[in-house]
């Protein structure tokens, strides 16, 4: 491998040049994203969402009505980029795209606990725990099952936080040449 600091980067990519980029590349699944794109963008996305939702709360609260769809438009609209960018940056690290369908799957799939503690809870004969109807001791199945699906995600949420901060591969991988490198073009192709 490469050492980084041998090879002659760019500066880091700016705020609105991040926005730039994954605007510009709006259904872009190819190539790879650094770290500062990724994270500029993030920080974008959380701006223009509370914005949004500032803004709606104002016209609900003044309008009488309950619904305004700002941040709805908003969070809608910025869905695609988001899943490009993320895609490019797990490119980065050499990691496939397709791992951001993993994290959700294993999110969706960790409710079924929750799911099951819930109808062990609210059965007549407390299923399998043998627990008598009305009594406090109905809860623990469903408390159990949420204390597993929150441990699922925060599992799957530091899984992908550690992969999404993980420095890029240095030089080009199977996803495209180096996005840091200043000189591209001068970078060795890998088998």
């Amino acid at each position: 491998m490469e050492n980084r600091s041998m090879v002659q980067t760019k500066p880091m990519m700016t705020f609105p040049n991040a926005v730039k980029t994954c605007l510009r590349k709006y259904g872009d699944f190819s190539g790879r994203a650094t770290r500062a794109e990724y994270w500029w963008w993030v920080l974008a996305v959380v701006i223009g969402s509370s914005i949004f939702t500032a803004v709606d709360s104002s016209i609900a609260s003044f309008s009488g009505q309950g619904y305004a769809p700002f941040a709805t438009i908003f969070n809608l609209a910025v869905i695609l980029p988001e899943l490009a960018v993320t895609a490019r940056r797990l490119h980065d690290i050499g990691k496939s795209g397709w791992w951001q369908l993993a994290w959700v799957a294993i999110s969706l799939l960790a409710l079924i606990p929750i799911v099951v503690g819930l109808v062990v809870s609210i059965s007549s004969d407390g299923f399998a725990f043998n627990l008598p109807s009305g009594d406090e001791g109905s809860f623990l199945p469903l408390l159990l099952g949420f204390a597993i699906t929150l441990l699922i995600w925060l599992g799957v949420f530091i899984w992908s936080l550690i992969w999404l901060i993980s420095q890029g591969q240095a030089g080009p991988n199977r996803y495209g040449p180096d996005p840091r490198a200043s000189d591209p073009t001068a970078q060795e192709e890998l088998p």
